[in-house]
């Protein structure tokens, strides 16, 4: 069997798309009968082996405004290569408006749906008409032909098949619970980014870009004393240059970038106290997944999703005030048991194992 994975949403800094193909290549190398290929954006036209897959990389444009990610330049030669690599299934990554100029013969069409079409559509500044027109297009079109749609999360299958859409199954993602996991705090580990170590640190990691709403997560620093908490930022995005402004002006707020190595990841998860998203919709948040693994509660909008643990912690009215009540809740009930109760929660029910099973 042949599997070819395609999207626009792999590059060097991207996140949880980027680490759903990493782990399916580190996955299907210990799979002799499976033989997988990967068609990514790129700055030029390349090919190699990663573990034992085989991945091109296709000359592409920049997309304005996304912090890093292309659409490619020439549908033809993708479908060059499908045509010469002739895979059993080829699954989308999110990349929707791409599955209508790709030549699909007899291949299973598989989509995982890891962004929310609907949300997505709504940040472009295109008249409504417009956006509905083109969400018509893509259910009609896209998601009803398509043989198999796969979702993250129960509750994005559900708004799926609300649309009539029939072919619709749930696989959750996963996370490896040996990196991931709660460790003795270092007391001079913020040492270094001039942190003080008696505030609580309070932790996001991921995109920084509008539908993150990263505006609205560092407006909530005004809501909360700037001698107790203090906000820590990881990940890169089209605000990162905004985010490090930021930062020189609040006090409070340290901005780190993209951290690529998930070892060190893992050591600024377990030092921090809180992990907190102002995101106003997640099609399953894998980082909140990391941060309950490293023994974090995470405080956030609730999102009725299943990587929310705790929904004590979980914030209704989505502003800023709201959001700075439940991080001062939950800092309240910071404890070496809810760290393992957390931890083991995501032990359970979570594995990279478990997704492509």
């Amino acid at each position: 069997m042949k599997i070819l994975d395609i999207t626009i949403y792999y590059h060097k800094k991207s996140g949880g798309i980027k680490k759903y193909i990493d782990k399916k290549i580190e996955t299907l190398e210990r799979y002799q009968d499976i033989k997988h290929v990967v068609i990514i954006p790129g700055k030029e036209n390349k090919t190699y082996n990663k573990n034992k897959s085989v991945i091109y990389e296709i000359n592409s444009i920049p997309i304005p405004g996304t912090g890093g990610y292309r659409f490619f330049k020439n549908i033809k030669s993708v479908n060059k290569i499908i045509e010469n690599e002739n895979p059993d299934i080829i699954e989308f990554g999110g990349c929707y408006a791409l599955i209508p100029l790709i030549k699909i013969k007899k291949q299973i069409c598989s989509i995982f749906y890891h962004s929310d079409l609907i949300n997505d559509t709504n940040l472009f500044p295109a008249p409504k008409q417009l956006k509905e027109l083109f969400l018509g297009y893509i259910i009609e079109n896209v998601f009803k032909k398509s043989d198999i749609i796969i979702t993250p999360s129960q509750k994005y299958r559900n708004i799926l098949l609300e649309m009539e859409i029939k072919n619709v199954k749930t696989i959750e993602l996963g996370i490896d619970t040996n990196i991931f996991k709660p460790k003795e705090k270092k007391t001079n580990f913020w040492e270094k980014f001039g942190i003080n170590n008696n505030k609580i640190k309070l932790l996001y990691v991921g995109r920084i870009a509008l539908d993150k709403n990263i505006k609205l997560l560092i407006e909530t620093l005004k809501n909360l004393n700037e001698q107790k908490f203090h906000l820590i930022i990881v990940g890169s995005g089209p605000l990162s240059s905004w985010v490090k402004i930021k930062a020189n002006k609040v006090k409070n707020l340290t901005y780190i970038g993209h951290i690529e190595d998930e070892n060190l990841l893992a050591e600024i998860y377990c030092h921090a106290d809180i992990f907190v998203s102002a995101s106003h919709y997640e099609t399953f948040a894998l980082t909140f997944l990391e941060a309950q693994s490293c023994g974090l509660p995470v405080v956030a909008f609730d999102l009725g999703l299943q990587t929310q643990f705790k929904k004590e912690f979980l914030v209704k009215e989505i502003n800023s005030k709201a959001l700075a009540e439940g991080i001062i809740k939950a800092s309240q009930k910071i404890s070496r048991e809810l760290s393992q109760e957390l931890y083991q929660k995501t032990k359970e029910l979570f594995s990279w194992e478990r997704t492509f099973r």
